[in-house]
This record gives C-alpha cells, sequence and structure tokens, in this order.
C-alpha cells in the first residue's frame, strides 16, 4: 500500500519477501511451462513433417502404379484399334468380293 507509512519492522520484510519468493516460483513455472510448450510444437511439427513426407512417398508410389497401368491400357486400346481397322478392312475386301 502506497498511502501506508513505511515500516521497515521485520513483519513487513518478511511478508513481502514471501510474495517476491511466490512470484519468482510462478515466474519459473511460466518459463517451464513455455520451455514444454515449445518442445511439445516442435515435436509436433517434426511428427507432422514425417507423416507429410510418408504420405508424399505413398502417394508418388501410387502415382507411379497408375501411370504404368495408363501406359498399359493405352497400348492394348492401340492394339485393339489396330485389330478393328483390320477387320473393317477385310471385311470391305469381303463385301467388295461379294458384290462381283
Amino acid at each position: 500500500n502506497l498511502n501506508a507509512p513505511h515500516s521497515v519492522d521485520g513483519v513487513e520484510v518478511e511478508r513481502l519477501n514471501s510474495q517476491v519468493a511466490s512470484l519468482e516460483a510462478t515466474l519459473k513455472e511460466y518459463e517451464n511451462a513455455i520451455v514444454s510448450e515449445k518442445e511439445r510444437s516442435l515435436k509436433q511439427a517434426k511428427d507432422s513433417e514425417q507423416l507429410l513426407s510418408e504420405v508424399r512417398e505413398a502417394n508418388r508410389r501410387q502415382v507411379g502404379k497408375l501411370e504404368r497401368k495408363l501406359a498399359t491400357a493405352t497400348s492394348e486400346l492401340k492394339t485393339l484399334k489396330s485389330e478393328l481397322s483390320e477387320l473393317r478392312s477385310s471385311q470391305h475386301e469381303v463385301d467388295e468380293h461379294v458384290r462381283t
């Protein structure tokens, strides 16, 4: 209390020392909590980074599989179109032969 007369008795000094010690302990708790939270956040970020890396790798493998399947299907389609073209050509020749 700023308006109270300045007392220097042992009880007042002891009370103030107790308050200072209490506040210092509270500050130390806050500092420790902040350090713990920073460490937790850093670990969480590393875990998230690892998970993201694993997901990217899995996606890369899956894309590779799908690209190979697409290449196979494209090749098969090209072959089928070629065979169909040959069959149409043969059918056309048969039709021409039948007409004559």
